[in-house]
This record gives structure tokens, C-alpha cells and sequence, in this order.
């Protein structure tokens, strides 16, 4: 499915983990706070329908 849609791996960074402790109290499950801190450093856009996720300084759609 990654080649049909040309979707890449993206390493998590240590800078990215470093700014977990930035984040706002919102979110509470660690896997979705990394996702935040990585899409944040790393000038993405997230792809959730999770309405906490929402609630983060991200970038979403859906």
C-alpha cells in the first residue's frame, strides 16, 4: 500500500521526542503526544479523525 500511494517512512528524531514536554495536557496517550511533536518539528500535516489531536498546536485534516 505505500507504493501504491508513494508513502515513506519517517524516523522519529530525538529533537522531534524533545518537545514532548512542550506540548499542552491535552492529549494523555503517549504514541498520538510523539506524533504531535514530530509532525510540529517537522512542518507536516496530521491525518486523524481524533478530536483530542485537534485540540493540539498541529496541523490536521479530517
Amino acid at each position: 500500500m505505500c507504493e501504491r500511494f508513494s508513502l515513506l517512512d519517517l524516523p522519529l528524531q530525538k529533537d522531534d521526542v524533545g518537545q514532548i514536554t512542550k506540548l499542552p495536557d491535552v492529549h494523555r496517550d503517549p504514541f498520538d503526544r510523539m506524533l504531535i511533536c514530530q509532525t510540529v518539528m517537522q512542518g507536516l500535516t496530521l491525518v486523524t479523525p481524533d478530536p483530542l489531536i485537534h485540540q493540539s498546536p498541529v496541523l490536521v485534516v479530517w
